[in-house]
């Protein structure tokens, strides 16, 4: 349903699981991981328990970022996991975000063929979706991990992402 569809309780729910969403992304945006994965908390909790699938997916995928950043490599793996799998239930690309994330926790614990895995997955739903946000990461990853195997490769991977800031900022 869309929003303008919903009770008036259901319209201040969503707004408090967006406004908690919004505030753990912007925690981890500016380095605050401790303070992120809190709001994101309330956010999952509330999602989950109002089947509102699409934000639990968000909330999940930021806070597995944070739970990355913060060195908590099981906990960040078990919040992206559940993040790519809501998404896929609802059939959407934005999977292509906590599958960028996955490949990092992948590279870190080198596994290199999981890692490739979750950001050539990624790279296929940016692209598809044409979502240069999403997919300068993917590229960034990608460059990463084959840095020390195939150089051209990686490079290729470099220029590519480089070759999208110029189109975000007419965006």
């Amino acid at each position: 349903s869309t929003y303008a569809t919903l009770e008036p309780w259901q319209q201040d729910v969503l707004q408090i699981i967006r406004i908690r969403t919004n505030r753990g992304s912007r925690a981890i945006e500016e380095g605050n991981y401790q303070e992120g994965p809190a709001e994101l908390d309330l956010a999952v909790d509330l999602a989950e328990r109002s089947g509102y699938q699409s934000f639990a997916a968000l909330a999940l995928s930021n806070r597995g970022e944070a739970h990355l950043k913060l060195g908590r490599i099981d906990e960040a793996a078990r919040d992206l996991e559940s993040a790519v799998a809501r998404y896929v239930v609802l059939g959407s690309r934005l999977r292509a975000y906590p599958l960028v994330h996955l490949g990092d926790l992948h590279r870190i614990r080198g596994e290199r063929a999981q890692a490739r895995a979750a950001y050539d997955e990624a790279l296929r739903l940016a692209d598809e979706a044409d979502d240069l946000q999403g997919l300068a990461p993917c590229l960034a990853g990608l460059a990463e991990l084959l840095l020390d195997d195939d150089v051209d490769a990686a490079r290729s991977y470099v220029d590519r992402a480089l070759a999208i800031e110029p189109s975000l900022a007419r965006a």
